[in-house]
């Protein structure tokens, strides 16, 4: 005879059997789509109804021997809900690597164990810190185990070490809020700039389409360098201390451009502090063909596309890292000053942008440099 198992123990090996199933799927998800949002929504439920309903439960006589199951039945929802968020869902969310969405199944799993041990370890070292925590506060605050004052002037003295201990924690608790709010003020101001750009956005009745795209391209540049001009910060060097930190950042991606290869090194020195950082999100036209070309652009990080055709879905060729566009209108070959293609960020990219006006700067001092560059180019 068949031996029948009991219907919790079925239950618990069809759920490992579904939890499983799922696992083995190959499908990665978009942290910015609508379904992952809805999913975090639900989760975050999930997660208030664990904080709060349970405890309630536990304090007032909501919970009785009738409707126990319909507790219980929530709270395994709600567990089954976050398994499956913790094994399921976060270890195929997409993440961003060189400017671009890693969508390798295997490499978001590591990545995810990667944070994940991380967590671990701060987690454990949190145990610590919480107990070095717990013993200075009760000192500073003298609520251990003091002995007990029995004249005038131990209470007296006792008075005045809770107060010294009190003002102490207060100026400590001041402090931690001045580190914190420091720390956090350049962020602060970005997203205050960022919220107040989008409001404006809002007010204009511009479309939810173009409003995420710069909310995508607030968010993208934050993560990248944590300022909107990243020259502004340098202005107060003096300028050899600002070429020399420019020559370190940027003159590794200025020796890739074949253009320059040849030219003077001083000339790269003086056009390295010319150089203008801008990030280009999915789909963003760098340029366009016909337009009057005031500059070149350097790929820093990233790809960008060459496209033509009636709906530019040709592709006529890939730019990576080091790769130069744009330079033909700029040094006016050919008679013309006009762009000669289509050029699209494929992914998320950060471009170098030279100004006509600061190349002619630049290069005027340098008449070989000029006919070296022209000649190149074409």
């Amino acid at each position: 005879m068949p031996i029948e198992l009991q219907p919790e123990k079925s239950l618990k090996k069809r759920s490992w059997f579904f939890l499983a199933w799922v696992t083995s799927l190959d499908f990665i998800i978009e942290p910015q789509s609508f379904c992952y949002v809805a999913w975090l929504s639900l989760v975050t439920m999930c997660y208030l109804y664990n904080c709060w309903v349970i405890p309630l439960r536990i304090t007032f006589p909501y919970q009785t021997s009738e409707n126990l199951w319909k507790w219980m039945l929530l709270d395994y929802c709600t567990d089954a809900i976050n398994l499956l968020d913790t094994f399921v869902i976060k270890p195929r969310i997409m993440y961003l690597k060189d400017g671009f969405w890693v969508r390798d199944l295997k490499l978001i799993e590591v990545n995810y164990l990667e944070k994940l041990q991380s967590k671990c370890y701060h987690y454990k070292m949190l145990s610590g810190y919480i107990r070095c925590f717990f013993f200075a506060t009760k000192t500073a605050t003298s609520i251990g185990k003091n002995p007990h004052p029995e004249n005038e002037a131990e209470y007296l003295f006792m008075t005045a070490s809770w107060l010294m201990g009190v003002f102490v924690f207060a100026i400590l608790i001041g402090q931690i809020r001045d580190i914190i709010a420091t720390a956090t003020r350049s962020q602060t101001e970005y997203r205050k700039l960022q919220d107040e750009t989008l409001e404006y956005l809002r007010k204009l009745n511009i479309p939810p389409r173009i409003r995420q795209r710069v909310e995508q391209w607030f968010s993208f540049t934050w993560e990248q360098q944590r300022t909107l001009d990243e020259n502004r910060i340098l202005d107060s060097l003096p300028h050899k201390m600002k070429t020399d930190v420019a020559i370190n950042v940027h003159m590794k991606t200025l020796n890739k451009v074949q253009l320059f290869k040849d030219c003077d090194k001083a000339l790269l020195r003086e056009l390295v502090l010319k150089l203008r950082p801008i990030l280009y999100l999915p789909g963003d036209y760098i340029c366009r063909k016909g337009e009057v070309g005031k500059e070149m652009y350097i790929v820093k990080t990233g790809q960008v596309q060459v496209v033509g055709g009636e709906n530019d879905d040709e592709v006529l060729a890939t730019l990576t890292e080091g790769s130069v566009f744009g330079e033909i209108s700029l040094l006016s070959l050919c008679g013309t000053n006009r762009r000669t293609a289509d050029v699209r960020s494929h992914g998320f990219s950060n471009i170098f942008v030279l100004s006509k006006e600061d190349l002619n700067e630049a290069i005027k001092f340098y008449p070989n440099a000029q006919e070296i560059l022209k000649r190149k180019a074409r």
